[in-house]
């Protein structure tokens, strides 16, 4: 039996980046999806997305950087910080992924 991940492979290639989890490499990004978000570019119809996007708070560091934040430790991020890796890894690797958004 194969597991996810082979199957994963096999349907779309290796397409699989690392996102480092900086303020730095989210601030612009995070400009980006807030443009994108706000001219029904991205589009989610999931409750919890949902949620998930109305717990994030955005904070600014020393440098002026914007990173997202929860205001209660209970909120979760998880689908909005995913959409942002997501972003991240286009964003840096466009060349690679283009067949997938043509």
């Amino acid at each position: 039996m194969q597991n996810c991940v082979d199957v994963f492979l096999q349907v779309y290639g290796d397409v699989c980046y690392n996102v480092a989890q900086m303020t730095k490499m989210f601030s612009q990004r995070m400009k980006v999806y807030k443009e994108l978000l706000g001219n029904g570019k991205i589009l989610f119809f999931v409750p919890v997305s949902t949620w998930n996007h109305m717990n994030v708070v955005v904070r600014v560091n020393a440098n002026g950087n914007i990173f997202p934040n929860k205001a209660k430790s209970k909120n979760k991020l998880d689908v909005f910080v995913s959409q942002l890796d997501a972003l991240v890894a286009f964003d840096k690797n466009r060349e690679n992924l283009n067949y997938y958004y043509q």
